[in-house]
């Protein structure tokens, strides 16, 4: 008898707070606890394991005085005088009151038996796999039955206190905003939290010399930054945010579209249209209007000239190697022949 193939989902509540990866360079991240017990730290393990990625150092609680901290999304930064929250030790600890405070019977709790990854058919898998976990909020009480709302979140550093908090901007579809990071989270609409965006006395980048705290993590005196986004690109990254959140396209995907219609129709017009979509993508997220390989060269090709090839990685190592350049066959608009 062949049975018939059917699976099921389950939503699983789990909260985060800032974490340390350290990858080559030390990387800001959300560490995510689940009731289950899974942690998310790049990789789904169970709390064994994360015992296990603290004594390896991929999950570390201090960084040196003057090293470069990544924050994705804004930039990296000189961390000096930090006044660290965590042990190895304490970080632990900490993680399992979260999973009991979401699981007080600390009943189901997963096990990896070891392994973050698996082999099938020779190749290599995550052993456990999850969606990208959302930003998730539902009035109480919170029972099995409450299916909650999703939404997305976004960086940024808010003045509190005298001091410059990062905090995690969270949008949801009914146009209301909630911000951790600073105290009691607060909410707000989203067309005000869009608006005080623009207010530097509220939300702008710490500059060398301030303070800056990321809290539940470390307070720090700011260096140099290696590199920052710009504040207009940030406010921009939002509204393009807000947009997605309500199910509307996004810069990135308008642009991809504009992209789509030019090489399939290669026209002036039709090249003007990916000019507008392609410069309204925030600076810093222009590079994912591609594939991991060309990433945005095509387009930069087809709106600024030739000579962008110039610019792609894959180019620049086969030139200096001497190896044989490598192309990237862009359509001319029929029009202009």
């Amino acid at each position: 008898m062949k049975l018939a193939s059917i699976c099921r989902t389950k939503e699983i509540r789990g909260f985060e707070f800032p974490g340390i990866i350290h990858n080559g360079c030390y990387f800001l991240t959300d560490l995510q606890v689940f009731a289950d017990g899974l942690v998310n730290c790049w990789e789904m393990v169970d709390l064994p394991m994360l015992r296990r990625k603290l004594q390896r150092g991929w999950v570390v609680t201090s960084i040196p005085d003057g090293a470069e901290l990544n924050i994705h999304g804004i930039g990296a930064v000189i961390v000096t005088k930090p006044v660290w929250v965590h042990t190895p030790e304490s970080l632990v600890t900490f993680v399992q009151s979260v999973v009991k405070t979401l699981n007080p019977r600390l009943e189901n709790l997963y096990d990896c038996h070891g392994r973050d990854t698996e082999e099938i058919g020779g190749v290599r898998y995550a052993a456990v796999n999850t969606d990208s976990p959302r930003p998730w909020k539902a009035d109480p009480p919170i029972t099995p039955l409450v299916r909650g709302m999703f939404g997305d979140s976004l960086r940024h550093f808010e003045v509190r206190d005298g001091a410059l908090h990062l905090v995690t901007i969270q949008l949801f579809k009914d146009d209301t905003a909630v911000i951790f990071g600073a105290g009691e989270p607060q909410t707000l609409a989203s067309a005000e939290l869009l608006k005080q965006l623009e207010n530097r006395e509220r939300f702008r980048l710490p500059d060398p010399g301030e303070s800056a705290v990321i809290e539940g993590l470390v307070t720090f005196t700011v260096g140099n930054w290696e590199y920052r986004v710009e504040p207009n690109e940030l406010v921009a990254e939002f509204h393009d945010l807000h947009a997605r959140v309500q199910g509307r396209l996004g810069a990135i995907q308008e642009c991809v579209r504009a992209y789509e219609e030019y090489v399939a129709t290669p026209s002036a017009q039709n090249r003007e249209h990916l000019r507008a979509k392609y410069e309204a993508v925030p600076g810093h997220f222009r590079m994912y209007c591609g594939d991991m390989d060309t990433k945005d060269i095509p387009i930069r090709m087809i709106l600024y000239g030739q000579g962008e090839i110039e610019n792609w990685s894959h180019y620049q190592v086969a030139k200096e190697s001497g190896e044989e350049l490598p192309s990237i066959n862009i359509p001319e608009p029929t029009d202009e022949r």
